[in-house]
């Protein structure tokens, strides 16, 4: 069983946060971010797509399906989708892993996204069940 590089990369938030949590003083990030390195609102929405991939590879799993090609597909599609790169994410990631209060309000961030969808699903959801259809 492979893990996903996501999920090694969200795994890298949670002991860097917990590494630099610790440390006596947070670097302070200035106010351009490298040109190389992609933007907070950029991550953030490559991290909500990659959370939905994971949860769609899982189903993948459950399904005895050919779990490496799928994944490799999903981030190819993400990647794409916003014009970049696995290497330049994870050098994204590694960027904000250094301010650990940036690093925690992008992941807070993801699951705010991640909460609106489901809300908008279940919605969905409801609106279409045969309780509501007169």
């Amino acid at each position: 069983m492979s893990v996903s590089p996501i999920l090694l990369s969200v795994l890298m938030i949670f002991v860097a946060l917990f590494y630099f949590g610790c440390s006596p003083k947070e670097p302070e990030m200035s106010e351009s971010i490298p040109p190389d390195i992609i933007s907070q609102d950029s991550m953030i929405a490559i991290m909500t797509d990659c959370y939905l991939a994971e949860g769609a590879i899982k189903q993948v799993q459950v399904e005895h399906r050919n779990v490496a090609a799928h994944t490799h597909s999903y981030y190819r599609v993400i990647f794409e989708k916003y014009n970049t790169t696995y290497e330049k994410y994870k050098e994204s990631l590694r960027y904000y892993y250094q301010y650990p209060e940036i690093a925690e309000m992008m992941y807070d961030k993801v699951l705010e996204n991640l909460a609106i969808l489901e809300s908008e699903i279940k919605s969905g959801q409801e609106e279409d069940s045969p309780q509501n259809q007169d």
